[in-house]
């Protein structure tokens, strides 16, 4: 089979819409996840790449604000479709690295939100700092990443996947952000 590495232009296709609009049809994978992070979820959220929308909505059901950054155009389009009329959510079309840090401080928030999304990012490191400075004390960043390193390949690159992790791969990526690992599996 011949793989596409889609590493370093992912944001610009629209293969990522096309395959979250397939996992869309997952629901209760989707709930089970989301379920598994609500007890953690706070009042004002920062969903850091949102996606068609498939947790943006749940969010936007448990929390007073959520703001969604989204950097590729033809999720973006679907979300914006998917959470119209939902006054609390907003969209950043763009990078995580094009946000302003000062008016992501400012917007206070007590979350960041990050599923399937983080191994996308390729120096997660300065993500991981950005969300420790977008938060207010106390806050938590919320993060899913596909795990095993070993099984990295063809697929994962397909994916726009920069990286698989271990579980120390991840608490590292968290220390050297300046964020306090609560609870790690």
């Amino acid at each position: 089979m011949d793989y596409t590495d889609r590493r370093l232009t992912q944001t610009a296709e629209q293969y990522a819409a096309d395959d979250l609009e397939t996992m869309r049809e997952a629901k209760r994978y989707a709930q089970h996840l989301f379920e598994f992070f609500r007890p953690h979820v706070g009042t004002r959220v920062l969903e850091v790449g949102c996606g068609i929308g498939t947790m943006s909505r749940r969010l936007a059901e448990v929390a007073d604000v959520v703001v969604g950054i989204e950097p590729n155009a033809y999720c973006a389009g679907l979300v914006s479709d998917e959470m119209r009329g939902e006054p609390k959510f907003s969209l950043r079309t763009c990078h995580l690295e094009e946000c302003d840090p000062a008016e992501l401080k400012a917007l206070a928030f007590d979350t960041v939100f990050c599923i399937n999304v983080l191994e996308h990012i390729e120096d997660d490191r300065a993500a991981l700092r950005t969300f420790h400075d977008a938060l207010v004390p106390g806050g938590r960043v919320l993060v899913w990443v596909p795990a095993v390193q070993a099984a990295y390949g063809p697929l994962d690159a397909e994916l726009g996947h920069h990286r698989r992790y271990s579980k120390a791969s991840l608490g590292a990526a968290f220390t050297a952000a300046g964020l306090d690992l609560l609870t790690l599996r």
